[in-house]
Order: structure tokens, then sequence, then C-alpha cells
């Protein structure tokens, strides 16, 4: 893989790291084989644990457990044999469904669109913009009817006016981003006063609470556990993950109120689901081709997503219970802006809100191709009806050719 785009000098707390391919056919015939392989010799494992494991967790639920009603039905063909995936889009998406968006709504970090299209699908709602920082993953978004407008932005500079915005979602992403408090500023700015923003957020026990992890602690490994923890946390770009109580310290300066908060995935129910996530040998992606490829061959898929289920049942019994005894790896938040005057103008869900420049935040002239700021003197192209807002497009190596190269590509299902 050859890396482009890597921002320098003043500018390296912000970064847009492009990876495209350029490997060779023979190259990636032996990484192919080789997955080939490797998911063979797994299948048997994943087939005698997933067993082990629903016979075990089948039925054997504490006193006090509460069943929280996860959909995580929706992504169980995504991720075949997975414990992880489907039962933390399916809190994500539950929680998501049981707050009150207010209209106009933008979407940070959209991916794939999978998850929105059934998320405002469930709401009745409209996702008024959908932004990512991936061209590749907004052109499969585009084929779902939920949202307005797609655009290509960075987190840090969103093109739209001040107090322009009754919601801002983000799912998943927020612990990627190089700044938290950067990125909160910004859209504390978007937002209307009594605006909200809702996001999920990892903490630290994503990191620390897996199978690997607790293995080589218990055998007092701690150096072998840190170190590995350190090189997983930034190959996964999950290098800035927090403890779950930071949102609390900020909201004591005024700017935003904490309207609720919800923790998910306990220390045993990430245990569980990273054993999952070793044996399919991936990390929260789907399911690869070739392990699907040997559960269909052997006539195993079927089994092992009903042993799954069965695993995934007892997390939505026991989650809620053990979040509170042995800590969480996620946290669902709820905020919503306070005080202080409104800036700009008002614009209601049914109105058009004009773009502005993400950089100078000045209004912007459109052509057919593009818009065009004229106090930075930046252009802005537009490909294939989705806006590139990204001010700083021009330190970007090879961004002109990738561009290029996704505006010809055809759209991929379930990328994220």
């Amino acid at each position: 893989m050859k890396k482009l785009g890597q921002l320098e000098g003043k500018e390296t707390n912000r970064y847009w790291q492009i990876n495209l391919p350029r490997s060779s056919v023979v190259a990636s015939w032996v990484w192919n084989l080789f997955l080939y392989l490797a998911t063979l010799i797994m299948v048997i494992p994943l087939f005698l644990i997933s067993k082990y494991f629903s016979t075990r967790l089948k039925g054997h639920v504490q006193d006090g457990g509460e069943h929280i009603g996860v959909p995580y039905h929706y992504f169980t063909e995504i991720y075949p044999g997975c414990v992880y995936s489907p039962f933390v889009k399916g809190c994500e998406l539950e929680l998501f469904r049981n707050c009150n968006m207010i209209e106009p709504v933008l979407e940070i970090g959209i991916g794939d669109g999978y998850f929105s299209s059934l998320l405002f699908e469930s709401t009745r709602k409209r996702l008024t913009y959908g932004a990512d920082l991936i061209l590749g993953t907004l052109k499969s978004a585009t084929r779902y009817n939920t949202c307005e407008n797609y655009l290509v932005m960075d987190a840090l500079e969103i093109p739209l006016p001040n107090g322009s915005l009754g919601t801002v979602i983000m799912n998943n992403l927020m612990h990627h981003l190089p700044d938290r408090r950067l990125v909160l500023d910004e859209v504390l700015r978007v937002l209307k006063k009594d605006g909200r923003f809702v996001f999920t957020e990892n903490t630290i026990g994503w990191g620390v609470f897996t199978w690997e992890q607790l293995l080589l602690r218990k055998l007092k490994l701690n150096w072998i556990a840190d170190n590995l923890l350190r090189f997983k946390l930034k190959l996964l770009a999950q290098e800035l993950l927090v403890d779950g109580n930071c949102y609390e310290d900020w909201s004591k300066e005024g700017q935003f109120e904490i309207i609720s908060k919800h923790t998910f995935v306990a220390k045993t129910v990430m245990y569980l689901s990273s054993v999952f996530e070793f044996l399919n040998l991936k990390q929260g992606q789907p399911t690869s081709k070739q392990m699907l490829g040997w559960l269909n061959l052997f006539g195993l898929k079927d089994k092992i997503n009903s042993f799954a289920a069965d695993i995934i049942e007892y997390c939505c019994i026991m989650d809620k219970k053990l979040c509170e005894v042995e800590g969480y790896a996620f946290q669902f938040m709820e905020l919503t802006k306070l005080g202080g005057s409104e800036l700009g103008t008002r614009y209601e869900h049914n109105c058009s809100i004009p773009y502005v420049c993400p950089k100078c935040k000045k209004g912007l002239a459109r052509s057919d191709n593009s818009f065009m700021c004229g106090s930075c003197k930046i252009e802005y192209p537009i490909v294939g009806d989705i806006p590139i807002f990204i001010s700083y497009r021009s330190k970007l190596k090879g961004i002109d050719s990738y561009i290029e190269s996704k505006s010809v590509e055809k759209s991929k299902e379930y990328i994220t």
C-alpha cells in the first residue's frame, strides 16, 4: 500500500491519510491465498467455540438481568459468526432511535450509509446532511434514500453557518479524531441554541477488556500486554481513547449540558466479543469473503449464526448489570448547547442552508463543477453531486488522482 495525503508542519494534528492499492497481481494472489488458508484453519475452532459458549451461556442468566432489546438481527448477515459488531451496532441503533433529534440533522461519519438507513427509516425523520471524509464510502451511502445532501468534509471544518443545525450525530467516530475538544467546539458552533450533539465514544475499556489483554495480565506479562495494546491502538487508529468522565469535566465550563449518558459493552461482553473477532481474523470489519466461503462450503453459516445469537442474547440480558459492576467499553452521549446569543441566521428544517467556506466560514459562489471562496481563493470541486469541502486539499499529495479514481469506481456494499 502507498500512503498518500499526510499533512506536515503546523497541521500535523490534522490528518487525512489515503491508502491507494499499489500491489502487484502476484502479491494480491499470495495474500488472498494466505487468507483462504488462515480462515480454513480457524473455521472449525470458530464452530466449536461458538457451540461451547452457546451451550454454557444459554439459559445461564444471573438474577437481576434486564433484556435491553438490542436489534442485532439487522447485522448478523453482514457479520456471521460474530458477537462484537451485531451487539455493538444493535446497541448503538437502539440508543440513537430513542433520542430526540431536532431537524436539520447532520451526520458526521456516515460511512456506507447502512446504519443511517436503519436509523432514519425507523424514526421517520430525514437526514439533512450526510458527511464523511472518504469519497468511496459516501458513494456507497447514496444507495439509500434517507439523506438529502452528501458531502466530503473534515469534522474540524464543518462547511455550514453558525447556529444552523438542530442536531449533529456521530456514531463510532469521535475516538478516531485527532482533537475531541476542537471537534466539540466546531459542532457547538453550527448548533442552534438548545441543539443536540449525539454520539457514541469508545473508552479505554475497548483496549484492555479483550481476551489477549486479560490473559497476558493474568499471567503477569504486563510489559507484553502494554506494548501489544500500544501497537493495536495505533494500528486501528484508537490511540486517543479516554476515560468515561471527560465530558462531565468539560460540561462544567458551561457551553453544553449532558442530557443523557448510557454505558454499554461490559468487560465480560467485550471479552466474549474479542474472542470471536480473533477467530474471524478481523477487528470490526464485515466477515471476510474467505471465511464466508468456508462457512457456506461446510454448511456452517446458519448453525454458527444460531450459536452467536444465543451468546448475543446473553449479552443483551446481562450487559447493563455487568457495566455497573465491571466497567464498560462504550458510552452513548447526548449533549445540548447552552445559553449565549445566536450567531448568524436561524434556519428551519425545511429551508435550504447555504454552504460556507470550511476555512473562513464566509459564503461560497457555485458553478456547475465547484464551489469557490472569494476570500480564501479556494475552489471546492463537486464530484457526482458530492462537494469536496477540504480546505487543505492542495497539501494532500495524490488527492486529485484519488478523487478521479473514486469518481469512476462502482460503489461497494458494507464498507464499514
